[in-house]
């Protein structure tokens, strides 16, 4: 079975269809460091080209039909599965979870959809980013926020948004709070002085105006 599709994105013909054919699928055990996970591998394989690669191959993983991923944890594996079978992330609103919390998870997941492969569009994920800039300000950014969202591709939206508001940041704070991190980040102070200067370019409505738009960041 390689199907390569959201289980949500299906027609009802064939959702129907793969669902039923799943109980019959053998199953392949996912190893993370605090948890184990036994699932459909047409399911699995069906919604990551990654994981089609890895237990369709020739690689030993695909004969004993069980993958470890030791720096993967349960919380962040968690993520995938509720993706793979819902299309969408279900997370506690605030007060419950703190908004930099959940930015963090988001950051998280965007990471884990680009090293899986995962089908889908991820679009709201991104929105939700944005919106937690929008409802809570830029205190929510952590240098942790921005470690994690430089390993991302370049040119991802979520990386774009996390350096968008470091610019912000750099413009409004007399003292730069993230000034160490402009040495210690690897391609931070790079692309910050890349929106930057984008932003110069682009500043018809002042620099910060142009912050609010969209500014392409490919290098």
């Amino acid at each position: 079975m390689a199907f390569q599709k959201l289980l949500k994105e299906m027609s009802p013909e064939k959702f129907a269809e793969t669902v039923c054919s799943l109980q019959d699928e053998p199953r392949v055990s996912i190893v993370t460091k605090d948890e184990t996970y036994i699932l459909p591998k047409g399911l699995i394989c069906g919604s990551s080209a990654y994981f089609d690669r890895v237990f369709k191959g020739s690689f030993k993983e695909a004969l004993e039909s069980k993958l470890e991923l030791d720096d993967v944890t349960k919380e962040q594996f968690d993520l995938v599965i509720q993706w793979i079978y819902a299309g969408s992330l279900k997370y506690d609103s605030p007060p419950e979870i703190a908004p930099s919390a959940l930015l963090s998870k988001y950051i998280t997941f965007t990471r884990l959809v680009d090293r899986f492969d995962l089908c889908g569009d991820i679009k709201p994920v991104y929105e939700e980013v944005l919106r937690i800039f929008s409802d809570n300000g830029h205190d929510v950014l952590t240098a942790e926020h921005i470690r994690d969202a430089l390993k991302l591709p370049v040119g991802h939206d979520v990386r774009n948004a996390i350096v968008k508001n470091c610019a912000i940041i750099f413009l409004d704070d007399y003292q730069f709070r993230f000034e160490k991190e402009l040495v210690e980040i690897q391609g931070f102070s790079n692309v910050l002085f890349l929106v930057l200067k984008a932003c110069i370019q682009h500043s018809s409505g002042g620099i910060r105006g142009s912050l609010s738009g969209t500014i392409s960041i490919n290098d």
